[in-house]
């Protein structure tokens, strides 16, 4: 047997499922069910009584019981099974509890956190019932010294918090026999029906905590690249920084207010950052940085054309590598028009489009993309031949010439005498 809660609030629905194995011949059971107050025999309501019709081997059933009206506190299910002739076959019970007890801190105030010996520092706390039971209890302020003992207690007792009812509690903190630059910790929280709420807690002293701030670049952090810290942010208001200490978060560590850091694993590593100032306060920040992959990137073709794009990358980035879809070949075969026309890329990436985009990732630090072009004759071809064609064509008007300078004048008839 089991609820499916265990706990209810005033009022809830309470569902018992209970599960049974009839190990010998099949047969009708009847399920009575009872309420009883925990530590109590006498029954307090019941349930109708159902019927099992026909169960051989194991089954389940659910019975529901509304709690409405019936007052807060422990209780339990009793459920016999009797056959239809009223012999008992078994008994079994489940427990829980009708109200529920919680009590939520709403506001937590240590004022001034920064004080002058004999100053006043009140404490105050504000809770609210958010069950669904009326509750006694008490609140515990305690005044503890940094690295040191509890010194001071405070102790407000209250009764009869009704449900969605809040209160408040506040003392006084004479700072009389506090001492200059120590730091003291505050701490408060509500001890009800055998539980308490979560601690509360705020730091006060004469001194104030200096603040503690970095920054680093690159912001992207490759694998094995020189990271350089920056904590020249930080500041102490009342004082001054005496030092600053660094956790890498992967075992390394250093000092100073700029350090220089190569991480040389792959993942997320959480970087710390602690300054102590001139009274001995302390502060500290974190960062969580995220060390990727890193690639050198060499490209090339096989003809003399140089692609831009060589370098080095880091997971994540991205690349446009653009080869020229044709080149002239060097010397004369140039001028006549021969060229090397762009065929495909090989490499990491491959593809017959002269422009590729490349989205850098994996575990192979250095990659490849090599351009292939093919030697195009064709333009050479046709301007030789138009060369060819316009020689022959000029020779053979010169030869013509040539020829009708060398040729004799035509005879003269002979002139008629009268």
């Amino acid at each position: 047997m089991i609820t499916d809660k265990d706990v209810y609030d005033l009022g809830d629905k309470v569902t018992v499922n209970v599960f049974l194995n009839n190990s010998g011949k099949a047969q009708d059971i009847v399920a009575c069910a009872l309420v009883k107050q925990h530590g109590s025999n006498i029954a307090i309501d019941g349930l109708p009584l159902r019927t099992l019709p026909n169960i051989i081997g194991y089954a389940s059933f659910s019975m529901v019981w509304d709690s409405k009206g019936f007052p807060a506190g422990d209780y339990y299910l009793e459920i016999k099974l009797n056959d239809t002739s009223g012999n008992w076959l078994d008994r079994g019970t489940c427990e829980f509890r009708l109200g529920r007890s919680m009590i939520n801190v709403t506001s937590f105030s240590v004022i001034p956190q920064h004080f002058k010996i004999g100053d006043e520092v009140k404490i105050k706390l504000e809770a609210l019932n958010t069950g669904s039971t009326t509750l006694n209890g008490r609140c515990i302020f305690i005044i503890e010294k940094e690295n040191s003992s509890s010194i001071l207690y405070f102790y407000h007792n209250f009764l009869s918090l009704t449900p969605k009812s809040s209160i408040n509690f506040t003392s006084i903190w004479d700072t009389s026999s506090a001492e200059k630059g120590v730091f003291y910790y505050i701490i408060g929280y509500i001890s009800y029906e055998g539980q308490t709420t979560p601690l509360m807690a705020a730091m006060a002293s004469t001194n104030y905590l200096p603040m503690a701030r970095f920054s680093y670049t690159p912001t992207k952090v490759g694998l094995g690249e020189e990271v350089v810290f920056d904590a020249s942010a930080s500041s102490d208001p009342d004082g001054s920084i005496s030092s600053y200490k660094w956790d890498f978060g992967d075992g390394g560590e250093g000092s100073g207010v700029n350090v220089k850091h190569s991480y040389h694993g792959l993942g997320d590593h959480v970087v710390t950052l602690t300054v102590i100032d001139n009274e001995g306060g302390s502060n500290s920040t974190m960062k969580l940085i995220r060390v990727v992959m890193m690639y050198n990137l060499n490209v090339s073709s096989n003809v003399a054309v140089e692609i831009p794009g060589s370098g080095r990358y880091k997971e994540g980035d991205e690349a446009t590598l653009s080869a020229p879809s044709s080149v002239s070949m060097p010397g004369l075969l140039g001028l006549l028009g021969a060229k090397y026309t762009f065929r495909q890329w090989i490499g990491f990436l491959n593809s017959t489009e002269s422009s590729v985009r490349i989205v850098f990732s994996g575990y192979e630090p250095e990659l490849e993309m090599h351009a292939v072009y093919a030697e195009d004759y064709t333009g050479a071809i046709v301007t030789t031949s138009i060369i060819v064609i316009a020689l022959g064509v000029i020779v053979a008007l010169s030869l013509r010439k040539r020829k009708r300078k060398a040729a004799p004048p035509p005879p003269q008839p002979p002139s008629r005498s009268s």
